[in-house]
């Protein structure tokens, strides 16, 4: 036994003399850093997530994002209760105010959607804007159109014409109807005064 001792230190002292402290280590467990150089300092916490091998990808197009949620049937404050700015259409008055702050700017007689193509109700954002807006649906140009539905492309305009013919004003007689085919009809200087002032973003509350 003394034999083997011996033996097994003179084998040792070898492969350190020749390979310059080296470790042999059985595969079957892993050895720290600091046992295989005694000098390295001791291993820190692991690193964040590594830093991505491309760049960042083009924002998702819009046809391609998730449905935008469905609007409550009431608001969330009342108008004149209400902070910043607030665009309430009534259906039954067929009359639009805008709200800021909880006082009224403007009142405007309106035309929401006849039956058969009535404007929704619920609360809504102006999404987009557009001075004047071609309906490739109704055939119509649409000044000051401000659109506030995300699927359906209902919006606030001014009172339509057809392509050519902007002295025609299409439903002048039947505003303070339901007239439309789902948009808010507004009158004519009405329309700007309410573009001008309601910039995207603006709460719409329609009932």
């Amino acid at each position: 036994m003394k034999v083997l001792t011996r033996i097994l230190a003179v084998a040792i002292a070898f492969a350190v003399v020749a390979g310059g402290a080296q470790v042999y280590v059985s595969s079957r467990r892993p050895v720290p850093a600091a046992v295989k150089n005694p000098g390295a300092p001791a291993p820190g916490p692991p690193s964040e997530s590594p830093a991505p091998s491309q760049p960042p990808s083009d924002p998702v197009p819009p046809e391609t994002l998730p449905p935008a949620p469905k609007p409550t049937k009431k608001p969330v404050t009342a108008p004149s209760k209400a902070q910043g700015k607030m665009i309430e259409v009534s259906i039954d008055d067929q009359e639009l105010i805008a709200w800021q702050d909880g006082t009224i700017v403007y009142r405007f007689v309106i035309s929401t959607g006849k039956a058969g193509y009535e404007t929704p109700k619920g609360n809504w954002r102006i999404h987009t804007k557009y001075e004047n807006r071609w309906s490739r649906k109704w055939k119509v140009w649409m000044p000051y159109a401000m659109f506030w539905h995300p699927e359906h492309g209902y919006a606030f305009h001014e009172l339509p014409y057809k392509d050519g013919q902007p002295g025609k004003r299409l439903g002048a007689s039947k505003l303070g109807r339901a007239d439309s085919h789902g948009c808010v009809r507004v009158n004519v200087g009405d329309a700007k005064k309410l573009y001008d002032w309601a910039p995207v973003g603006t709460s719409v509350w329609v009932h």
